[in-house]
């Protein structure tokens, strides 16, 4: 994946949708209305979920990067082995 590619992609997870802001805000309006007891454990609630979520993000992000270095590490392997497939390697000594 291209720098630019990775930088896109990574912009479009922490972008707000039009959608989700609307959400959201319906969300808070719905939150004022509860009891205090209740709208306050509904706030820690929401709080650690987002917290959670970046989290889950954040572990995504480097499992696909991980992922991708050791695609990387696979190349030179894959290379000679198709190599050897095709009979244009025959110096077995590596």
């Amino acid at each position: 994946m291209t720098e630019a590619a990775a930088a896109t992609e990574e912009k479009s997870i922490f972008e707000v949708s039009k959608q989700e802001r609307e959400m959201e805000q319906k969300m808070v309006k719905v939150i004022m209305r509860m009891p205090e007891q209740v709208r306050n454990r509904f706030q820690s609630l929401y709080v650690f979920s987002d917290e959670r979520s970046k989290i889950n993000d954040q572990f995504e992000k480097e499992v696909r990067e991980l992922s991708e270095a050791f695609e990387k590490r696979k190349i030179p392997i894959l290379e000679k082995r198709d190599q050897i497939l095709v009979g244009t390697l025959t110096d077995f000594d590596d």
